[in-house]
């Protein structure tokens, strides 16, 4: 048979399944009575010869997991051989291959096993979702690793009629403290975690609890384990924990039913965040509504106002304008009086003969040129006035005569533009009609009221439909 392709098998209830539990002598020594020594030789890998403490009792994988520590290698990868013949089958007791004390066994690695791991604590221990509870059933999934035995204890367990089993649930990583759970065989897969402890002292005072005999044993028994970072340590220890019998009480009953109430607490609790959610979503997409309305009306707010700032500064400006046109043509008929004043008084050659003196006809002179030097830039005054007002004259007779802010689109049957599209409209429906009094009477209530006008041009008052 070749041992390179040949893989190694766990078979269900072998004798390891139903062993006896380990028998030690005087608590000073710690050694098992039947102890004896194997001598390990190293086969296609690298090592020196070495000796390991085992039992007749030991599994092959016990002795799997004491070579995995020792070499540092996976136990996938592991294969041992006893007077050059495999050990096939990993539950099955060193006893039942023969082996004595003064056997050899040789160690060999499957180099082409790829993707292999080393096996921790947590391989051995029993699933659980949470040490903090409320738990919902749990079912221990079929060996899908061969190497982890969780769904044989349990099944041992329910075919020897339990009702309730004590497993590690999980080793603490920083102090090493093995955290147990208690759980209710529901079926020969199926578990309910309803208590956990944490270490050797909560085990002792609160399994006590429900059975004083089983929390001494299961106490004594872990405090027995040398090392739970080791997977043969702690795979031993969940063997044995597993025929620890705990019985139903009082304490159980009020645990599960307490586990009941936690579960529909649980329940409640989720249904009442998912409507508080629901709500805080409505809630916060009504803000995000008003918030966009009020930005919105903000907007509008401000167009409505810097529309009202311009129209005043415009209004402003033609106002100051027309004060600067009256002042210039005051100014305008001032000096137009004193032109003709001095065509009046236009000199001659007779009057400067009157002259009686040089000095006097060069004041004349004078005020003649002072005067003859202002009219040039009066003029250019008036002229860029004038533009200007003509420029405005004509920007205004583009604006509809209604709004006075856009330009007029709407040609009447008159023929003159003077309303914009957005008025026209408008003023094309007409006044809205009077509501009837109480009488039935609506618009001819008053005989003697003249009919509405209706649409009119804005230049020609003339009717238009």
């Amino acid at each position: 048979m070749d041992e390179r392709t040949e893989k190694p098998q766990k078979v269900e209830g072998g004798r390891a399944a139903g062993r006896p539990a380990l028998a030690f002598d005087a608590p000073s020594t710690g050694r098992p009575v039947d102890a004896f020594q194997l001598e390990m030789i190293p086969g296609n890998h690298y090592g020196r010869t070495w000796m390991v403490d085992v039992q007749p009792s030991f599994e092959v994988f016990d002795l799997v997991l004491l070579v995995q520590e020792k070499i540092s290698v996976p136990a996938e990868a592991i294969w041992l051989l006893h007077a050059d013949k495999p050990l096939y089958t990993l539950n099955s007791t060193l006893g039942d291959y023969g082996i004595r004390p003064n056997s050899v066994i040789r160690s060999n690695v499957r180099f082409f096993i790829h993707g292999a791991r080393r096996l921790t604590p947590y391989d051995v221990c029993f699933p659980s979702d949470s040490v903090q509870g409320p738990w919902n059933e749990v079912v221990i999934p079929s060996l899908v690793d061969k190497y982890c035995d969780n769904a044989d204890r349990l099944a041992n367990a329910h075919a020897a009629a339990q009702e309730m089993v004590l497993q590690i649930v999980s080793v603490d990583d920083e102090s090493g403290v093995p955290v147990l759970g208690l759980f209710a065989i529901r079926g020969k897969d199926t578990v309910q975690q309803v208590d956990v402890y944490r270490g050797v002292g909560e085990v002792r005072e609160r399994l006590s609890r429900i059975s004083p005999a089983a929390a001494d044993q299961a106490a004594d028994l872990l405090a027995s384990v040398d090392d739970f970072e080791k997977v043969s340590s702690v795979r031993r220890a969940q063997r044995r924990l597993a025929a620890v019998r705990t019985g139903r009480g009082a304490v159980f009953e009020l645990l599960e039913q307490l586990n009941q109430e936690r579960l529909i607490k649980k329940e409640r609790d989720t249904a009442v965040s998912q409507i508080k959610k629901a709500h805080d979503c409505t809630v916060a997409q009504l803000n995000r509504t008003i918030r966009e309305k009020d930005s919105e009306l903000q907007r509008h707010v401000a167009d409505r106002k810097a529309k009202a700032a311009l129209l005043t500064l415009k209004d402003n400006t033609i106002t100051s304008l027309k004060q600067e046109i009256a002042a210039h043509r005051t100014q305008i008929d001032r000096l137009e009086q004193q032109t003709a004043t001095l065509e009046r008084e236009r000199l001659t050659d007779d009057r400067l003969r009157q002259c009686g003196s040089a000095a006097e006809i060069e004041c004349i002179m004078g005020r003649a040129d002072e005067e003859m030097g202002r009219l040039p830039g009066f003029k250019r005054r008036a002229e860029a006035l004038h533009d200007e007002m003509k420029r405005r004259e004509e920007e205004s007779d583009r604006m509809c005569v209604a709004c006075k802010e856009r330009e007029k689109t709407v040609t009447l049957p008159c023929g003159h533009v003077c309303y914009c599209e957005e008025c026209y409209r408008p003023i094309l429906s007409g006044p809205p009609e009077r509501p009837a009094d109480g009488n039935g009477n609506g618009d001819d209530e008053d005989e003697e009221m003249a009919e509405e006008p209706g649409p009119r041009c804005g230049l020609c008052r003339k009717p238009f439909s």
